[in-house]
């Protein structure tokens, strides 16, 4: 069996699991508790219920649980495997990945590298990043310097890039970036998807009376999302507002945001 799941900051978690036997792929829901318990409901490919995960999270690298499933029951032990050496679903069901793993779903942007190293440097603004002239400008820095356009540097300060807010304004006031639509639409977010493969840039813009948060979507695929009741994007980047140390550059756009509310999506034509 291979699990994968990620969670959000409200403690929820969503992934997948494979099991090598049967053949079989199963969506996980579910939470991880206070009390350090992690449980997740299985669907399979028909949508009905097919067991539960129940563990804990022994390391940061290791977790160990229970797996029910009608009047069937096993204990397992999960072990961390880098991404690097993980195999894909079709190899691993086929038989060539043979050990219980746990992991964290393969990285899927392109230039993945290089926006992890903004990330980094993003995080050392620990403290001065809501504050900072600097530090404001790491999402318009990331989504220039990914996708090799000017549209987001500043016009009056050479090297400089300017903040969240002043994107969204940006793409609302330029010709050259056209509005998909909002984030509660499922073809919005279909179209956001397709237009980031394809690789136009795309962003999701949420405004917070005086600011704006922004995050990139990737080139990626849809899946599912408990929390928005919708197919969200899987690859994401963002730069949070004041919180480094939350930013990431590859989840799910479910987890910038836990509902689609006033979630506007943009593309660069």
């Amino acid at each position: 069996m291979r699990v994968s799941f990620e969670m959000n900051e409200e403690k929820k978690v969503t992934g997948t699991a494979l099991n090598q036997k049967t053949k079989e792929k199963y969506t996980l829901d579910g939470s991880f508790e206070e009390s350090g318990t992690l449980n997740m409901a299985a669907t399979n490919a028909e949508g009905k219920p097919a067991g539960t995960f129940t563990g804990s999270i022994l390391a940061n690298y290791m977790f160990k649980g229970n797996w029910k499933n009608g009047g069937n029951a096993e204990a397992f032990m999960f072990t961390k495997v880098s991404e690097e050496l993980m195999t894909s679903d079709e190899e691993f069901l086929g038989g060539s990945a043979v050990s219980n793993t746990a992991s964290a779903k393969p990285a899927g942007p392109k230039k993945a590298g290089a926006l992890a190293q903004l990330l980094l440097d993003y995080q050392a603004c620990e403290g001065d990043a809501a504050n900072d002239i600097s530090c404001q400008g790491f999402t318009a820095k990331a989504i220039c310097q990914t996708f090799s356009i000017d549209d987001f540097k500043d016009p009056h300060v050479d090297g400089s890039y300017i903040n969240m807010t002043e994107i969204h304004e940006y793409v609302k006031n330029n010709g050259s970036w056209k509005k998909i639509g909002m984030a509660t639409d499922q073809t919005v977010l279909d179209e956001a998807v397709k237009a980031a493969s394809n690789g136009k840039v795309v962003i999701a813009a949420k405004p917070y009376g005086n600011y704006s948060q922004i995050a990139m979507i990737l080139e990626g695929q849809l899946a599912p999302s408990s929390s928005w009741k919708l197919n969200v994007p899987t690859s994401s980047a963002v730069f949070f507002y004041g919180r480094p140390q939350k930013s990431f550059d590859d989840k799910k756009l479910s987890f910038v945001w836990s509902g689609p509310s006033e979630i506007e999506l943009w593309v660069r034509q």
